[in-house]
C-alpha cells in the first residue's frame, strides 16, 4: 500500500481535490484496512502537513492474546461508551517542485462509526458523515464558487474489501428532501 501514497497525492493534486472522505478505520479485526497515507510528510514531490486533527484517533489496538475477531465484549450492565465520531484533519498540500504554487488546504473526514462488512443499524452515522463532508466542502469551496458544480470533487476511499461503503458516494448526489427525511428518521 504504501508504494501508492505518491499515486494518491498526485491525484489530489492534480484533480485539485480538497475533501477526502476515508469510510474506514485504519485498524480492524487485527487488521491493517487503510495505509496511512498522511503520516510521513514527504511523498514525492508533495509535502502533506497536518495542520489540525479533531473528533478523536484512529489508533492500533493493543496487541490482545487470543482470538480477535474485531469486535469487543461489554459485560452485562457495563455502561455503553459513545458512539465514536468523525474524525478530522486539515493539511496544506505544497510541491518542492514547484515553489511558486500556493499551498493548498485539504480536509479529511474519516468515518470510523461505519461497521466493516455491513451498513450501519440507523441512518445516524450516514446523517453525521454527509454534515461533516458538506461543511468540509463549504469551508474549502472557492471564494468564486456559486453552487457545488463549481467546486472541486470530493474523493472517497475505503478498505478495498468492502462494497457497503462505496455506496457512501452516491449519497452525495442525493437530492436535499432525501436527505432530510434520513434526518427526521434520526430524530425519532
Amino acid at each position: 500500500m504504501d508504494s501508492t501514497f505518491k499515486d494518491f497525492w498526485t491525484l489530489i493534486w492534480e484533480q485539485q481535490v480538497s475533501v477526502i472522505v476515508m469510510l474506514t478505520k485504519q485498524f480492524e479485526g487485527g487488521l491493517v484496512k487503510c495505509g496511512n497515507y498522511w503520516d510521513q510528510e514527504q511523498y514525492g514531490p508533495f509535502r502533506v502537513s497536518l495542520v489540525s486533527q479533531t473528533g478523536g484517533e484512529d489508533k492500533k489496538p493493543d496487541a490482545s492474546t487470543g482470538f480477535d475477531f474485531g469486535m469487543s465484549f461489554n459485560s452485562p450492565g457495563a455502561s455503553e461508551a459513545p458512539p465514536p465520531q468523525n474524525i478530522r484533519r486539515v493539511f496544506t498540500l505544497t510541491r518542492s517542485d514547484r515553489p511558486s504554487e500556493p499551498a493548498r488546504k485539504v480536509v479529511q473526514v474519516q468515518c470510523t462509526a461505519w461497521p466493516d462488512f455491513d451498513v450501519p443499524d440507523t441512518p445516524d452515522i450516514l446523517v453525521d458523515l454527509m454534515r461533516d463532508v458538506d461543511e468540509a466542502s463549504n469551508e474549502t469551496a472557492p471564494a468564486n464558487a456559486e453552487d457545488r458544480a463549481d467546486c472541486p470533487p470530493v474523493l472517497v476511499h475505503c478498505e478495498c474489501d468492502d462494497m457497503s461503503k462505496v455506496m457512501v458516494a452516491h449519497v452525495q448526489v442525493l437530492p436535499e428532501s432525501v436527505v432530510q427525511e434520513l434526518s427526521s428518521w434520526s430524530t425519532l
